[in-house]
């Protein structure tokens, strides 16, 4: 994100942000909000990780931003952790609006598992 820039945001996002509220300062102060975001991310401790109560999903792309490795190593500190590896890249398997192909349909996407997980408790 320190080299990313407003042009190499996808289209689509521009114009679904657009779509709600369509006022272009509005839109750029988002986009900085959330390059700052991931740029001063600050990463969680073990004991952090570790102190979570609440029932998790992690889910996570086989070929996604976080290594398969890494989400299991998280996955294990995480007391009552469920955790699915899916087939793909980031954000393809929730159906994000970037990674959708002609005739998808939305039964195809992670919603069947989060709502099983939801079930569950």
């Amino acid at each position: 994100m320190k080299q990313g820039t407003f042009e190499q945001m996808p289209q689509a996002y521009k114009d679904a942000f657009l779509a709600v509220t369509p006022d272009t300062t509005k839109l750029m102060t988002m986009y900085q909000k959330c390059a700052n975001r991931m740029i001063h991310f600050k990463e969680f401790s073990d004991a952090e990780i570790q102190s979570i109560q609440a029932p998790v999903l992690l889910v996570n792309g086989d070929q996604d931003v976080a290594t398969s490795e890494h989400i299991v190593a998280m996955s294990k500190l995480i007391p009552n952790c469920r955790l699915a590896i899916i087939p793909g890249g980031h954000g393809a398997y929730m159906g994000e609006i970037t990674t959708l192909k002609p005739g998808y349909k939305s039964s195809d996407f992670i919603v069947p598992l989060v709502e099983r997980f939801l079930e569950e408790d």
